[in-house]
């Protein structure tokens, strides 16, 4: 569901396959169109022996950069690769066969 934010951007809430809130965001930038794509919030984590994945403590107001800021021209390459692996479950473009 398309929702918008509190500046009134349009704005699409999900979660990826792990369960992470994540969002599809169009940007305030003014000088050309663009999106933001990727996680709400960082959750920084280190694998430590016998114990598995844990949390790493940061300071308070430490700043992890989440979220893509795309603009067209970026989406425009990106979509090639995520319709090739839509429709063929790769990267590449098909080849057509001999």
């Amino acid at each position: 569901m398309i929702k918008r934010t509190s500046r009134g951007f349009q704005i699409v809430e999900f979660k990826d396959i792990y369960g992470t809130d994540c969002t599809l965001q169009k940007s305030s930038l003014a000088e050309r169109e663009a999106l933001w794509l990727g996680p709400h919030e960082a959750s920084p984590q280190i694998c430590i022996p016998g114990k598995g994945w844990q949390p790493v403590p940061f300071p308070e107001g430490t700043l992890f950069t989440t979220r893509m800021h795309l603009d067209k021209k970026a989406v425009r390459k990106l979509m090639v690769y995520l319709q090739n692996w839509l429709d063929h479950n790769s990267f590449d473009k098909p080849r057509a066969k001999k």
